[in-house]
């Protein structure tokens, strides 16, 4: 199959980037060929030349990312030309599919315009699917409305990165759940599935654009020395460290990481790796709560999953969330999660089984949840154990990427259905 894999382009970093490198070498290891194309903007660059150096066909064309115009989703859902121009782009290079990657509910409309004037199918990934207004955006009701009706006119089908996410984003379009798709949660002492999917697997045909359910997957990353790494950080072997891979936005909530730690013992330290607008705030926050010497900010790091080693647990704080990669790749490694009982995070970790869920800004209840782990070391391990055997039976790439392709061949086979029934 060749497939085209379209990138809404926000940006080189972050989760919706991570999962579209991660789909593209789980569909190229099932055989598909597979093209990419970024905006030739220059914050692309750095995406871009990751596909390459991976052997990936990397397409630069000059399109504009939803957040770069004044305008924003309004203006992006309005350009004609713009979607006229990626519809022929497209049409030249005669995919048999096409798979836009888009970060959230109102990013890339004017590649969901296209897909009325492409020729081949079309599909959309939407990461973080919960409406403007919802998330109290501004002119939230507004932006919605172009949202919805943009989807209306492109008319194609969409995934959700979890069971959450889809249920999100077939209420903010009006679709159905393609059930045969949804999410079945598996027993943790069960064998990783080897079988290729048979005809059992494959979703039924909807003829009208629904929602599908395909959760995120990763490769269990080749992580650094222990040591070597906690040497580098100056951080002690008995130091317990709660480790967080997020941008540092507002989303990810990093303050509420300063108020926490100031409430766990002196030998609990806090390591966050990333980087984002709101570092500066932060930077102030822990000098304000004298955590210089406990609250390590180390940037944005390639590769960042390497540094898991470190890592006692993972903790992530957010307000909101699609499905984190990086959640899954601290599962991947053993490590117990702490997060958020938010959206996407709920699918990954099941509360005292793989990991814990805390109320959102609760300190509380976050203090209650972790500090057993913080004092015994078996419990972390345990639940550890759990989150590595769910990633492998559920959040794999190859999981990812079969169920993917499986649903390229419905939506394909619908779009052949269609297309004879016009011309019968």
């Amino acid at each position: 199959m060749n497939v085209l894999l379209w990138s809404s382009s926000s940006g080189s970093r972050g989760g919706g980037e991570l999962y579209l490198r991660s789909l593209a070498m789980g569909l190229r290891e099932l055989g598909n060929h597979v093209s990419t194309v970024f905006s030739d903007h220059a914050q692309m660059d750095e995406l871009a030349d990751s596909f390459t150096s991976l052997g990936l066909d990397v397409r630069r064309l000059a399109f504009q990312n939803t957040y770069h115009r004044r305008s924003r989703a309004v203006g992006a859902s309005l350009d004609i030309r713009s979607a006229a121009r990626v519809a022929a782009w497209t049409n030249e290079l005669n995919p048999d599919i096409v798979h836009f990657n888009l970060q959230n509910t109102e990013d890339g409309l004017d590649l969901v315009r296209s897909a009325r004037h492409i020729q081949c199918p079309t599909i959309a990934t939407v990461h973080v699917t919960r409406s403007m207004t919802n998330l109290g955006a501004r002119a939230g009701v507004l932006r919605d409305w172009f949202s919805r009706r943009t989807y209306r006119f492109g008319s194609m089908d969409c995934i959700g990165i979890s069971p959450t996410s889809a249920n999100d984003l077939a209420q903010h379009l009006g679709r159905p759940i393609n059930e045969s798709t949804a999410y079945k949660k598996t027993v943790l002492a069960a064998a990783p599935r080897e079988t290729p999917p048979g005809e059992n697997d494959e979703p039924s045909v909807h003829v009208e654009p629904c929602v599908h359910v395909i959760s995120n997957g990763v490769e269990r990353p080749e992580t650094h020395d222990r040591q070597r790494v906690r040497d580098e950080w100056r951080i002690s072997p008995d130091t317990i460290v709660l480790g967080v891979i997020a941008r540092i936005e507002e989303q990810k909530n990093p303050l509420f990481m300063v108020e926490l730690l100031s409430h766990l013992p002196m030998h609990v330290h806090c390591v966050w790796i990333g980087d984002g607008r709101l570092r500066t705030d932060l930077e102030t926050s822990i000098a304000k709560a004298g955590l210089d010497d406990r609250f390590h900010l180390l940037g944005w790091k390639h590769e960042a999953a390497a540094f898991l080693s470190g890592f006692d647990l993972f903790v992530l704080p957010s307000l909101y969330e699609g499905l984190p990669l990086a959640i899954l790749e601290a599962m991947s490694v053993g490590l117990t999660c702490v997060v958020s009982d938010v959206d996407g995070t709920r699918d990954a970790v099941e509360d005292d089984v793989t990991g814990r869920l805390c109320q959102v800004n609760s300190v509380g209840d976050w203090l209650q949840k972790i500090g057993p782990l913080i004092e015994t070391q078996e419990r972390r391990m345990k639940l550890g154990a759990n989150a590595m055997t769910r990633h492998q039976n559920e959040f794999s790439r190859a999981a990812m990427a079969k169920k993917t392709q499986s649903i390229y061949e419905h939506v394909i086979s619908k779009h052949l259905k269609m297309t004879a029934s016009t011309f019968a």
